[in-house]
């Protein structure tokens, strides 16, 4: 097959979006097929395009991991408003539905990934230029999502245009795939959106990741201290609610060594910055970005990771960075509730504490440092789940085979 993947973030970008779309390119490459990925200059999350960029419209002929990459002008911002934004996600839908207009490239695929919902534009139009099938690709419901976060205003114009928006693009999709079974269950049952169309796609791990070597100045300057630390790695936004992880670290600021690390950016990051200030905490740092590779020292060494969502209506979610953690056995202290702690359960690889509670977060993270053996334990027991359930190579192969019409590993999520 010829496959055009149509993503608003790709690497070297971070973050799951760009983790997912880059791992199943390349996966499906390296399985035969002919793959082009279709994005913006990057720009994410500083906002600001390299200067190899400027004064270009796009950029053609680069491969990464055997995958052609085809890059576009988008407008880019240091400001994360609302307004800019949209811009960002407009500028992309424009540029890139203009120069595959004019590419004359033929595909037999269009695969689009969602959020931005918007973009579900782009890639509508182009598999109607290129008279291939349209497969819409949804990480997170929008604008769902954005009213149950509190980001978004229900029943404002904005949102039911988005909803006019959203029923659009399912209709005229081939095949949905979506990242959880609370997904499917809503589209199917909130949307009426046929079973047969919807297709279960799970987030994922690459091995390439786990078998990244050890970053020895990390080590050093985080890890040869004696504590125990416990850390958070990601995006530091609304929905994620990282405050808590400040709240249960003033809870145990006695406990001099216990330290906890914070990497990541995002709009909450000041806040809470500022909230570790006024609390005027010594046991917790904050980490800028860092690539994947030295994410994976982080997690190979932390004694225990924290996956936080603010909210426990969000029980169709499930962060990758949970998925990376079980994968690296690092024992996870999971604030979530839903198809998450039924990974946690299933995988048996850590412990579960109510959303946005502070206290329960903090016994949980006492309990871990004071029984060395329940750690070790959720450390054995972790691995075999994700190996067979979350391998992107595995997820990619189900991808293949939905895409020409076999579905090989009937494919669903294993999460019940």
């Amino acid at each position: 097959m010829k496959i055009l993947f149509i993503t608003q973030f790709y690497p070297p970008e971070m973050g799951a979006a760009a983790a997912r779309i880059a791992g199943l390119a390349k996966n499906l490459k390296s399985f035969g097929h002919d793959v082009t990925v279709l994005t913006g200059f990057p720009n994410y999350p500083s906002g600001k395009i390299d200067k190899k960029y400027k004064y270009k419209l796009f950029s053609c002929g680069k491969e990464i991991d055997g995958v052609n990459i085809k890059r576009v002008w988008v407008f880019a911002s240091p400001k994360r408003k609302f307004y800019t934004r949209l811009i960002n996600y407009f500028s992309l839908i424009l540029t890139s539905t203009m120069f595959e207009l004019f590419d004359k490239e033929k595909y037999d695929v269009v695969f689009v990934t969602s959020p931005p919902l918007f973009l579900g534009i782009a890639g509508y139009v182009i598999s109607k230029i290129k008279k291939a099938q349209f497969v819409f690709d949804i990480r997170d419901l929008w604008p769902k999502f954005g009213v149950d976060s509190g980001n978004l205003t229900k029943n404002t114009i904005y949102v039911r245009l988005a909803e006019r928006l959203e029923d659009f693009l399912y209709k005229r999709a081939k095949i949905i795939t979506v990242t959880t079974n609370g997904k499917f269950e809503y589209l199917n049952e909130s949307k009426g959106i046929s079973g047969t169309k919807i297709k279960i796609l799970p987030n994922g791990v690459d091995k390439e990741f786990l078998n990244l070597e050890t970053d020895n100045k990390i080590k050093t300057k985080f890890f040869n201290n004696g504590a125990f630390t416990v850390l958070y790695a990601g995006l530091i936004g609304i929905a994620q609610g990282v405050d808590v992880i400040v709240k249960a670290a003033n809870i145990l600021k006695e406990k001099k060594d216990i330290n906890f690390y914070i990497v990541g950016e995002g709009v909450e990051k000041c806040p809470i910055q500022d909230l570790a200030k006024e609390l005027n905490l010594k046991n917790i740092f904050f980490v800028n970005n860092l690539p994947k590779e030295k994410i994976a020292t982080f997690l190979r060494n932390s004694d225990a990771t924290i996956i936080p969502l603010k909210k426990a209506s969000f029980t169709e979610s499930v962060p990758s960075k949970l998925l990376e953690s079980l994968a690296f056995k690092c024992p996870v202290i999971l604030s979530a509730s839903g198809e998450s702690a039924s990974i946690v359960e299933q995988s048996n690889g850590g412990l579960i504490t109510t959303p946005g509670n502070e206290e329960e977060l903090a016994v949980a993270i006492r309990k871990l440092y004071d029984d060395r053996g329940l750690t070790m334990q959720f450390r054995t027991n972790e691995t075999k789940f994700i190996e067979n359930n979350f391998m992107r190579d595995k997820i990619a192969k189900d991808l293949e085979g939905i895409l020409m019409g076999q579905e090989m590993h009937n494919i669903s999520s294993p999460i019940s």
